[in-house]
């Protein structure tokens, strides 16, 4: 217990060590070439959850805290790709889960459309390359591989029609 002790006040007392320019240099050189791929952002959960899904009312090209993310930090983090999860709670099940899945797709691609100069939806590698060599950040699509218009938002009328047919089906 006292070696415990001793140990977390000596980790207390130390001074921060200042970050070597080098090191910084070269993590920076790094990342330019090689930019980091996030796989998992809840951001449109957060977008649901905390603003009624109600993208308008939140400008990510600003510090967004508490929310886990914005434009700036993106940059800052040096985040070349990333997978915007669309999480919904396991307890949802059936055409309800379908159903909160699509509006989370829906919310992705509205921010994404909201903002044009920082994103753009990548549908394959090449589209990935393809937006970095455009210098905007990209936004990846991992349902099932499958391709999407990336200049239109979705709509309400799809959802809206695979919500029928979901309730058809269900009865």
């Amino acid at each position: 217990m006292i070696t415990a002790l001793l140990l977390i006040a000596a980790q207390a007392s130390a001074a921060p060590v200042a970050p070597d320019p080098r090191i910084a240099a070269r993590v920076d050189r790094v990342l330019r070439q090689t930019p980091v791929i996030d796989g998992h952002n809840d951001l449109a959960w957060e977008i649901r959850d905390t603003h009624g899904a109600k993208v308008e009312s939140l400008d990510l090209a600003a510090d967004t805290r508490p929310l886990q993310t914005d434009i700036p930090r993106l940059r800052k983090g040096r985040v070349g790709a990333q997978f915007w999860s669309v999480w919904i709670p396991a307890d949802t099940t059936g055409p309800r889960a379908v159903e909160m899945t699509l509006e989370q797709i829906d919310i992705v691609r509205r921010f994404v459309a909201a903002n044009p100069a920082a994103l753009e939806q990548a549908t394959s590698a090449a589209d990935i390359r393809r937006i970095e060599r455009a210098g905007r950040d990209r936004v990846a699509d991992r349902r099932r591989g499958r391709a999407s218009d990336r200049r239109a938002p979705l709509r309400a009328a799809p959802i809206s029609r695979a919500r029928r047919r979901l309730h058809d089906a269900d009865a």
